[in-house]
């Protein structure tokens, strides 16, 4: 469902499995070093782990971005926003 109050099973089945493998991949790495005595394999555990949390992530927020579509967050201010130096913006300034 688009809607921010309706929920259908599937969304909830997805959204809980994505968070349960995201958390036993984080215990998994927390905990990598006391079984696996390797060194190497235990660098490429480590990194195997942090790109699974990763792409994890990444889809957990494809879904809340598909079921709330004006969530979109960036790391550039938006077009509209004042720029230059701080003392232009009048609400800051002495």
């Amino acid at each position: 469902m688009r809607g921010q109050r309706g929920q259908w099973a599937g969304e909830g089945y997805i959204f809980s499995v994505l968070c349960t493998i995201t958390g036993l991949v984080l215990i998994f790495l927390s905990q990598a070093d006391s079984f696996i005595k390797n060194q190497q394999k235990l660098r490429f555990a480590m990194i195997g782990s942090l790109i699974v949390v990763y792409i994890l992530a990444e889809l957990i927020l494809v879904c809340y971005k598909y079921k709330s579509p004006w969530y979109g967050p960036g790391f550039s201010p938006p077009g509209h926003y004042q720029r230059g130096p701080l003392m232009l913006d009048q609400g800051n300034n002495i």
